[in-house]
């Protein structure tokens, strides 16, 4: 049997309402992406057809284009900064989301008709681990590594045949902190 933890209900009772959505009513969440607030694992029921059906005929509006810093620049404080915490940057289209009430949702993509929603995330690799090379602190000071979040709005799934645009957090930076003993 399946974790129940691994499961989300998503689009209430089943119902035939037509039938434009797939049987679909719970979202089985991939192991990879259950601790987290996304996941960029596209689902074997993912309905990717209806949702570039959806958009067909349809004139979509452009969306923002994904910022890049060209990791080569010289920054403020010099060439030889180094990141005090480790983490990964990844950019990708995501295909469900966690809302604000922790329930998984389908995010929507039609990239045959240009709709992507991608979002630029860096994920901490070691969040509460004693940042790296800070220097020397008082001994009353501890410094550790530390994620920050984003709130960005998406596209979402809602119910059996409908969209909203929800609030979600997405992890954008991993800083070092440090704080009091």
């Amino acid at each position: 049997m399946q974790d129940i933890s691994q499961l989300r209900r998503v689009f209430g009772k089943p119902r035939n309402v037509g039938s434009y959505w797939p049987e679909i009513h719970i979202i089985r969440v991939p192991k990879e992406c259950v601790n987290k607030t996304y996941c960029t694992i596209m689902p074997k029921y993912y309905p990717q057809e209806r949702f570039n059906k959806l958009f067909e005929n349809k004139t979509v509006i452009s969306q923002p284009s994904l910022l890049y810093v060209d990791p080569n620049l010289a920054n403020r404080v010099g060439e030889e900064d180094y990141d005090a915490c480790e983490s990964t940057s990844e950019i990708n289209p995501l295909s469900m989301v966690k809302d604000q009430n922790n329930i998984w949702r389908l995010v929507v993509q039609a990239p045959e008709h240009n709709f992507r929603q991608i979002v630029h995330m860096k994920v901490c690799k070691n969040p509460y681990k004693k940042c790296q090379n800070y220097g020397f602190l008082p001994h009353y000071i501890v410094s550790y590594c530390k994620q920050s979040y984003v709130t960005a709005n998406l596209l979402v799934t809602k119910g059996e045949s409908d969209f909203e645009e929800i609030k979600v957090k997405l992890p954008a930076c991993c800083h070092c902190t440090c704080k009091k003993i």
